[in-house]
């Protein structure tokens, strides 16, 4: 609620990221469940007074701030939608800057990252209301 972000979409991120595994550790050093990456951790939570990246309640607060930071940036873009909100949490916020300012859409982003995207979105759409 804090940041007005869908708890199903949280929800089916953590799923395709970890598998809902809060000690995870992924490719390139990617932890626990929302598999945030040691350089996002090290700035966002301290935003959030967090310090486990293993604990879950942490570990999805901190994705929570950054997703949000990222709906912000996008949206100065023209680009508030989740899609692309979530595309920068795969590919990195750089990345899709650049690609933007290249004058890019959806269509010419990676597959896998809009596959990402639209597979979170599709998890979320199923789960139920309660």
């Amino acid at each position: 609620r804090r940041y007005d972000l869908s708890w199903r979409m949280l929800a089916a991120q953590a799923y395709i990221e970890s598998s809902f595994d809060s000690v995870a550790l992924g490719d390139g050093g990617a932890m626990g469940l929302m598999q945030i990456m040691p350089n996002t951790w090290r700035e966002w939570a301290p935003v959030v007074e967090m310090s486990d990246p293993f604990d879950s309640y942490s570990n999805a607060l901190v994705a929570a701030v950054y997703l949000d930071y990222l709906r912000t940036m996008l949206g100065k873009q023209g680009r508030p939608e989740a899609e692309w909100m979530l595309v920068a949490y795969n590919w990195g916020i750089d990345k899709v800057l650049k690609h933007l300012a290249a004058g890019l859409g959806w269509d010419e982003l990676p597959p896998e990252s809009r596959q990402y995207a639209l597979d979170i979105l599709q998890i979320a759409a199923t789960l139920p209301a309660n």
